[in-house]
């Protein structure tokens, strides 16, 4: 099976090292797709100095100045979110992990593939790359963080008994 590609914003990146302080997670992601980022969001992980991003096993894609670029600069993101968007047009195999809902909803509206985190890790445990151990761990961190819903949690929670 051919590993995806990922794209991971900046607010992801802090997100998944506060897992991977509790779950050792990020082998399991980098053995099992290929992750990305973009020159704009390396910036953000740099100020921020986010550890979890190793940039040795990540690829940096280069802002695509495209439509989707160009709406969502004119629409208030920034350029980390706007690069992250760029890359996302329907002719590229590229997933999106966001946590801004405002990107995602403008993702979606362009028929970009972009998912939440946790969306990401029931993936990630639907191709038993991750525990459904795991997945609770992660699901109960992210409801505790207040980065899900409760209605995502027991909908996680929901999906987990029935697989």
């Amino acid at each position: 099976m051919q590993k995806i590609s990922i794209i991971v914003d900046t607010f992801s990146w802090k997100k998944l090292g506060i897992l991977e302080n509790k779950l050792k997670i990020l082998d399991s992601l980098y053995n099992s797709v290929n992750v990305c980022i973009t020159h704009e969001i390396l910036k953000e992980i740099n100020h921020f100095q986010l550890s979890s991003c190793d940039i040795a096993r990540t690829q940096i894609l280069p802002t695509q100045i495209n439509r989707m670029y160009q709406d969502s600069t004119s629409l208030g993101f920034d350029e980390a979110d706007a690069s992250l968007i760029s890359n996302l047009d329907r002719t590229k195999e590229f997933l999106g992990v966001s946590e801004d809902r405002p990107l995602l909803s403008l993702g979606t509206r362009y028929g970009a593939k972009i998912i939440q985190l946790i969306d990401l890790c029931q993936f990630l445990t639907a191709q038993n790359i991750l525990t459904k151990n795991d997945l609770y761990t992660i699901t109960k961190e992210l409801r505790y963080l207040k980065n899900i819903s409760k209605k995502k949690e027991k909908y996680m929670k929901k999906w987990l008994q029935h697989n």
